[in-house]
């Protein structure tokens, strides 16, 4: 059939294969549909400029907030290319009712607000002037590329276009204004299972604060005028008010019989512990140059480790703790990378080769301080003083040591440990099982230490055993851990019915290092009733933690909790990839300074450089940028949206794992996801699931549920089942032990029927092997999106039928994809090549004189 001049019209103007403009959602968790009204009201500031720059012609009001909601989604998704709708003018005549016109606006190439109106102009008349389109050809035209609606945002001016809030259901949102000369108003609808009152509130407020911007400078370049919010500084940060060994030796000195850490049934009381780790500073002073010297420490968890960090620390000296269970080349590169002068083990590392001119000091028998006197040595130490050098994973391979100071250490544990413990009022002891290589573990160490509780240490075991055995000891009353060791204490829970967590003394679970899902702390909320769930968040280069958030079972229904709000002497922004501020609820990288941030990285100017950054003009402030990606909910709160380093990009689509691995989990059965992208042997983006559930689920049961949250792009081209997720040393997931996909089979089960021959010849068509049968799956034998659509697009003419692209993505082999054929269109399927009717290519004028008039008739009344 040939296509209508309209409908020719907008299959060539629209960019199908573009993402659809919409603002992201508050509730990313939410089901259902409940339509709002947010109704506001312009300001006599914002009346005025409106009336100054467009008088009384309501034409030019509907261009200027036409483009102002298209500003407001470029500011809101950062897309380059906004499609959005808009209805026809109002009219008797019925054939025009409920038709809506997509506009797509190239903000990136708008020179200025006055030329994004000129812009707005044209595509209205053009639209106007193609209203009589096929709504279905054109949305086709999108699943065919693997998109959601052709738009999701309508905006509607009601003096020309009348009230059509029947126009909402099935779009993201719909905002209507309207012209009075007594001033301006207007109206949100939105769905209230996706967005609270307050989030809307706070789009509305953008969307006039943007207005009122262009319409002040209307020359001038749009990312000059929409980047302008200010970004303000604290004139002070609260000032460290005692370094950690002097807080200690007050504790020490009002609790000296008290148990500071203890392992099985060795203890120390903060007396002993005290005078045990002055004799060892005053051992390390004798043994090294005394000049700000760097100690290693290499243990196993035990008493000793933290009698190692107290003598260290006393001493003026630097501790690199390093994990004895990591593979011999990474501790090697540490200590060549750090040059410590000595080196503090327990008899865990016999067997190791060591730099030469390292002391190794074994403190299993702490006789070898019995000649040291116990006193603290009378060593000057500053607050901008390294106190220790953690090392984390760098994306060039190699570890990064980051230097932390007494100060910033300090900014956190006097937070921490009022923030956990009420400063010793709660039970403070804190179960120590997690690598001293991981900065969480830093909280388990010291806090209770300046809280006047107590450390109890668990090694040895695997991190299930370790957790089943701190619940059975049942002495804690802080536990700090990853959201995968969360998960763990959930399956033990489980399994062990003799365990009655409800009587815990664990009163605080801090969680952190990783995306704590809301399903997650639910269940253990419901497990420990009496505790809090505290979700922190923090880079090591900001010092163990700089946000938190208590989890409230009542209020976050979100698919993670948030990762909360800064802590004491910290400022945080976030900022896009042009480094402008983005509106709360978008997108940005979020960036981190104030009294937590740490000196940068060791041996490595060039990195600290680009990490460490003064982005905010005219201030001088340092800011950490973290590559994580986050929003600003409403209240303040920020919520994690993933790594910007594991974003992928699949032919221009930005990917984030993460949100896959949350859909994945809304399975019934699956328990746990995780989620790569690596590159096929063709070098195309290949994205793999492994998930956890009692028994490998049916590819298309995995694949059918996820595609009705999922557009095409993102659907996994892999599935993969798993036992569990392995965990790393700091208990986060562990990539590299997952397994590859499974071998493919030898034997090549090769077409039978007639419609599995047929497709298996179009496939070698748009496939570099020919060696393949009916039940691989397309993806792994190479192809992608891009082959995807030009595979369909034969599929669909040989059969003069109409599948999709997500239909290959769910169907994936040449046996299903037959299997659905017969299924669906019978078993006489058209065996022979369909002809269509090749519409005409190019419509010469489409009636240009006719367009031309009405824009100038449009511009002589402007």
């Amino acid at each position: 059939m040939i296509e209508s001049r309209a409908n020719q019209y907008w299959l060539r103007k629209l960019s199908f294969d573009q993402p659809t403009a919409s603002i992201p959602v508050e509730y990313d968790a939410g089901n259902g549909s409940s339509t709002g009204v947010y109704s506001f009201t312009f300001t006599q500031e914002q009346n005025q400029l409106l009336q100054a720059f467009a008088g009384g012609l309501v034409l030019k009001w509907q261009i200027i907030f036409t483009a102002a909601t298209a500003l407001l989604l470029h500011r809101y998704t950062g897309l380059p290319l906004i499609r959005m709708a808009t209805p026809v003018d109002q009219s008797d005549d019925p054939a025009t009712q409920g038709i809506l016109i997509p506009l797509e606006l190239d903000i990136a190439n708008a020179a200025s607000f006055r030329h994004l109106l000129q812009t707005t102009r044209d595509l209205l008349v053009e639209g106007l002037f193609h209203q009589q389109y096929d709504a279905a050809v054109l949305q086709e035209k999108m699943n065919s590329n693997g998109q959601h609606p052709l738009y999701e945002v309508v905006t509607v001016f009601t003096n020309i276009q009348g009230r059509v809030e029947e126009l909402f259901p099935g779009n993201n949102l719909l905002l209507s204004f309207t012209y009075e000369p007594t001033g301006c108003t207007g109206q949100l609808l939105y769905n209230q299972h996706d967005y609270s009152e307050l989030y809307i509130s706070d789009i509305v407020n953008n969307l006039l604060n943007y207005l009122v911007a262009v319409l002040q400078h209307p020359d001038e370049p749009l990312d000059s005028v929409l980047s302008a919010t200010p970004v303000t500084w604290p004139d002070t940060i609260g000032a460290v008010e005692a370094l950690f060994t002097e807080q200690f030796q007050a504790v020490v000195k009002a609790n000296p019989e008290k148990i500071a850490v203890v392992k099985g049934t060795h203890a120390m009381t903060y007396e002993t512990i005290d005078q045990r780790s002055g004799q060892l500073a005053r051992y390390l002073l004798q043994h090294t140059s005394g000049a700000k010297a760097r100690i290693a420490i290499c243990m196993h968890n035990s008493v000793e480790t933290v009698l190692s960090i107290l003598g260290i620390l006393k001493a003026g000296f630097t501790f690199v703790p390093i994990d004895s269970s990591l593979p011999a080349e990474r501790i090697a590169f540490i200590l060549q990378d750090s040059a410590p002068e000595i080196m503090l083990t327990s008899g865990v590392l016999n067997n190791h080769a060591f730099p030469a001119g390292l002391k190794v000091t074994d403190l299993a028998d702490l006789s070898l301080l019995d000649e040291y006197e116990t006193g603290r040595p009378g060593i000057g130490i500053s607050p901008t003083d390294a106190c220790y050098i953690m090392y984390t994973s760098g994306t060039s391979g190699a570890p990064k040591g980051v230097i932390v100071t007494h100060a910033s250490l300090m900014n956190y544990l006097r937070w921490a440990a009022a923030q956990y413990t009420g400063n010793g009022q709660q039970l403070s002891s804190f179960a120590f099982f997690t690598s001293i290589s991981f900065d969480l573990t830093i909280t388990s160490i010291l806090v209770p230490l300046i809280a006047a509780g107590s450390v109890n240490s668990y090694t040895g075991q695997e991190p299930a055993d370790m957790l089943a055995t701190i619940l059975a000891d049942n002495k804690t009353g802080v536990l700090k851990l990853t959201p995968s060791h969360l998960r763990l204490l959930a399956a033990v829970l489980k399994e062990r019915t003799d365990i009655q967590p409800q009587h815990s003394l664990i009163h605080t679970f801090i969680v952190g290092g990783e995306t704590l899902h809301t399903a997650l702390a639910q269940e253990i909320a419901g497990y420990f009733p009496q505790a809090a769930i505290y979700n922190e968040y923090g880079p090591t280069e900001a010092t163990v933690g700089c946000m938190i958030h208590r989890y409230s079972p009542e209020d976050d229904r979100y698919a993670a909790v948030p990762i909360g709000k800064p802590i004491s002497n910290t400022h945080l922004f976030l900022l896009d990839e042009k480094g402008k501020t983005v509106p709360d609820g978008a997108t940005g990288e979020l960036y981190v300074g104030g009294a937590c941030l740490s000196q940068g990285y060791l041996n490595n100017e060039e990195l600290t450089a680009l990490k460490f950054v003064c982005p905010v003009k005219g201030s001088s402030a340092t800011y950490y940028r973290t590559g994580d990606l986050a929003k600003k909910l409403p209240g303040g709160l920020y919520s994690y949206i993933g790594r910007k380093d594991t974003q992928v990009k699949i032919n221009g689509y930005r990917i984030e794992p993460g949100e896959i691995e949350n859909y994945a989990r809304k399975h019934p059965a699956i328990s746990d996801t995780t989620v790569i992208c690596k590159m096929d042997n063709a070098q195309s983006p290949l994205i793999i699931l492994y998930y956890v559930a009692d028994q490998a689920l049916p590819e298309a049961v995995i694949t059918g549920f996820l595609a009705g949250f999922l557009p095409a792009y993102m659907m996994p081209h892999q599935l993969i089942a798993v036992p569990a997720i392995p965990l790393n040393a700091n208990g986060k997931a562990d990539t590299r032990l997952l397994p590859g996909a499974p071998a493919s089979k030898q034997a090549i089960d090769l077409p039978v029927t007639d419609t599995e021959k047929k497709l298996h010849a179009i496939w070698k068509k748009h496939l570099t092997t020919e060696q393949f049968g009916i039940n691989d799956n397309f993806y792994t034998l190479g192809g992608d999106s891009i082959k995807s659509l030009g595979l369909m697009n034969e599929i669909n003419k040989a059969f003069g039928i109409n599948l999709q692209i997500r239909d290959l993505y769910v169907l994936k082999t040449i046996r299903n994809l037959a299997d659905h054929l017969t299924q669906r269109y019978g078993p006489a399927l058209a065996q022979t090549m369909t002809t269509t009717a090749t519409p005409k290519e190019t419509e010469k004028d489409l009636i240009a004189d006719e367009i031309s008039r009405l824009k100038q008739e449009i511009l002589d009344n402007m």
